[in-house]
C-alpha cells in the first residue's frame, strides 16, 4: 500500500492494483472519483463498468494533461519543423489548427 502524501506528486497508478494508494488522511483505498482525479481525468469524464474495471482503464490510460503535453511538443516541435521546411506553416500554428 502507498499513503498518498499532500505536499507530494501521486505515485503512479497502476492496473495491477499492486500498489493499492491510500487516502493521506484517513484510513481508506482511494475511491474511483479520487483516483479519477489524481490521474487528471475532468470530474464529468465517464468511465463505464464494474468498479475493477474503472481502476484497470485508469491503470491502464495515460493521463490527459500529460498526453496534452506530449502532442504539444510534438506538434511544435516535430510537425511544425516537419512542415516548415515544406512550406505548409510560416508560423506555429494555433492550439485546434489541423494540419493540411
Amino acid at each position: 500500500m502507498i499513503k498518498l502524501n499532500p505536499n507530494k506528486p501521486s505515485p503512479t497508478i497502476l492496473k495491477s492494483c499492486g500498489n493499492p494508494v491510500c487516502h493521506y488522511d484517513e484510513p481508506r483505498f482511494l475511491d474511483t472519483i479520487e483516483l479519477k482525479r489524481v490521474a487528471s481525468f475532468p470530474d464529468n469524464f465517464k468511465f463505464i463498468g464494474k468498479i475493477s474495471q474503472v481502476r484497470d482503464r485508469i491503470g491502464n490510460a495515460v493521463m490527459p494533461k500529460f498526453m496534452y503535453h506530449i502532442a504539444k511538443h510534438i506538434k511544435e516541435n516535430i510537425l511544425y519543423v516537419a512542415n516548415n521546411k515544406t512550406g505548409i506553416f510560416s508560423e506555429v500554428p494555433e492550439t485546434g489548427t489541423r494540419l493540411k
